[in-house]
């Protein structure tokens, strides 16, 4: 790769290291890609690849509600909403028609958002588009009206306009008046339909399994009590203050809630996570850096979140939003991805960070340079998965020292719930990539987890139930002792059980098996039910449901955000 803006990438503003070795990376980067991406170009048939798309058509109909803003009653208004399409279903914006609630056809002039890229499967058709039309609103009564593909349109308006036209402060008090903005109608589409879009990977409408039941309830209860919103009281401290404190947004809670609004097609899940993004994009500065961090951590990668506003881009098509993503993709350097023992700070969590910032600004900007960043950051994971540094063990992990992780302990370690962020960052990397080697990275961290990731324990002599806990650092030579209290390590059962669940579902694809993957998840499942507060057997219990308060609010993203796709995972063939 030898392009301006690839060898920015690599660049980054003020890293001395990246600028002095910026020309041997790029020949490495370019030889990495060569083997992986002509491989994807030439094998987008691969069946674990092939099975994340769904059949298509190219003719059909989807129900979509129109919901009137209180605030935007009686008079003719124009209207906008994003709509996200599975690939291969619609090439042709001329071929989009919304029928109202009496079948009659409504001028509307399509702008595309986006479209689908190669290697992915109906490259070139539309991944989004805003449907813009005129409408009046004469009441807050929901209205079901029908967007259908396939045939000509017949009524067109003859120019379009900013998405934003007509937006409306929020007034709740949830925001700051004048900050954030709601569009004068939502548009909720079905969570089957949501789930086909790919718009995160793919996710089945909540309930569709009903093992997964007590993830629905906990998932729609907890993103409601995250937003304010509780059906309990509960005391002024117990609030979540995402106006003032940085580390409720770690884990990108715009993306965590839209990821509930997939799963559901609830209104309210849609307008808290657009809420969300949107303050988000207003609070990034123009070096990129969130502006709630304190000054000292200017350089926090952690907080530099792509996808929610990707998420707020294809569904309401704000323009600006490109503008913040290019903002926040000026982090993406400051943190060395490639492990050198001995080195700084490094852990699979920033690295899985890197691989989901420059894929998802890959989505959004359409720049190949963004795909290539992602490639190379995922190729030096996978090098310490199949080659490990010397004096290391080969546990199929990104294995890397303790200290390097921020722990003052002697050995080499990984950690599971940390891989389950890496799990989450490289399938979504694999749709947009088809890397043939992303299925056997995943199946190596599940191995690792299955093997080493967890340990057996009762949470107290008295209490007769054992359960499989998930390791915060482990390794098959190493384990740090006062890191094993399983009343923390309850909180990852969640997250964990992905790595997992993921690789299930690439050895299946492989026509392979490991029946620990299943053993281990089926107790973890287990552990996530108690631990979300749902009903355990024997007494077990931790909070209702009515309140539901999570602390560190945090939470909600790591348990949220990466896990909405087990049950998919889990239920293919």
């Amino acid at each position: 790769m030898t392009s301006t803006c690839a060898y920015r990438l690599l660049r980054g503003p003020g890293d001395a290291w990246a600028r002095g070795t910026a020309v041997v990376a790029l020949a490495v980067l370019a030889v990495l890609l060569a083997a992986g991406a002509s491989v994807a170009q030439a094998r987008p048939d691969l069946p674990a690849y092939r099975g994340f798309f769904p059949p298509v058509q190219t003719q059909g109909e989807v129900r979509v509600t129109l919901h009137p803003n209180p605030a935007a009653l009686g008079r003719l208004r124009k209207l906008s909403f994003g709509a996200p399409f599975p690939p291969g279903f619609v090439s042709d914006p001329r071929k989009l028609r919304l029928l109202d609630d009496t079948g009659q056809e409504i001028a509307l002039f399509v702008r595309v958002l986006a479209r689908w890229p190669r290697p992915v499967p109906g490259a070139g058709s539309i991944r989004a588009a805003l449907i813009e039309f005129h409408g009046r609103l004469d009441s807050t009564d929901p209205k079901v009206y029908r967007l259908a593909w396939g045939r000509p349109r017949t009524r067109n308006e003859p120019s379009g306009w900013p998405a934003r036209t007509g937006w409306l402060p929020v007034s709740d008090g949830s925001y700051p008046r004048s900050k954030v903005y709601d569009p004068p109608v939502y548009v909720t589409f079905p969570p089957q339909w949501l789930g086909q879009c790919l718009l995160k990977d793919r996710i089945l409408p909540a309930g569709k399994v009903p093992r997964f039941s007590f993830y629905d309830r906990a998932m729609m209860a907890m993103a409601d009590t995250v937003a304010n919103s509780f059906t309990a009281p509960v005391k002024p401290k117990q609030h979540t203050e995402y106006l003032k404190k940085y580390s409720v947004w770690l884990y990108d809670r715009p993306a965590a809630q839209f990821v509930t609004y997939l799963r559901t097609g609830k209104l309210r899940f849609l307008r808290d996570a657009h809420r969300s993004a949107q303050f988000y994009a207003d609070n990034v500065e123009p070096d990129g850096r969130f502006a709630l961090l304190p000054r000292k951590r200017r350089r926090d990668l952690k907080y530099s979140l792509l996808e929610g506003l990707a998420l707020d881009y294809w569904l309401f098509g704000d323009q600006r939003l490109l503008k913040v993503a290019r903002r926040a993709l000026k982090q993406i350097n400051n943190w060395r991805y490639t492990y050198v023992p001995g080195g700084g700070h490094w852990t699979e969590r920033h690295l899985a960070l890197t691989i989901l910032m420059a894929t998802v600004g890959y989505e959004l900007l359409g720049d190949p340079a963004l795909l290539q960043a992602a490639a190379d950051r995922f190729a030096a994971g996978f090098a310490l998965q199949s080659s490990p540094p010397p004096g290391a063990p080969k546990d199929g992990c990104m294995i890397h020292r303790a200290k390097q992780h921020g722990v003052w302990a002697k050995g080499w370690y990984c950690c599971p719930w940390m891989s389950a962020l890496l799990v989450d960052a490289m399938i979504r990397y694999y749709i947009m990539s088809a890397d043939p080697r992303v299925p056997r990275s995943v199946v190596m961290l599940a191995d690792f987890v299955a093997a080493h990731g967890t340990y057996r324990m009762r949470l107290s002599p008295k209490k007769p139930l054992e359960f499989n806990f998930p390791h915060n650092l482990v390794s098959s030579r190493y384990q740090i002792k006062s890191f094993i209290n399983p009343w923390d390590g309850r909180e990852h059962a969640m997250d964990v059980a992905k790595v997992l669940a993921a690789g299930i579902y690439f050895n299946r694809k492989m026509g392979k098996s490991n029946p620990a993957h299943q053993k281990i998840l089926n107790e973890l499942l287990i552990l996530a039910r108690w631990n979300f507060g749902t009903k355990f057997p024997r007494g077990y219990w931790r909070w209702k449901l009515p309140k539901a308060v999570v602390k560190p609010p945090r939470k909600f993203g790591w348990w949220f955000r990466t896990t909405a796709d087990i049950d998919w995972l889990l239920s293919q063939p």
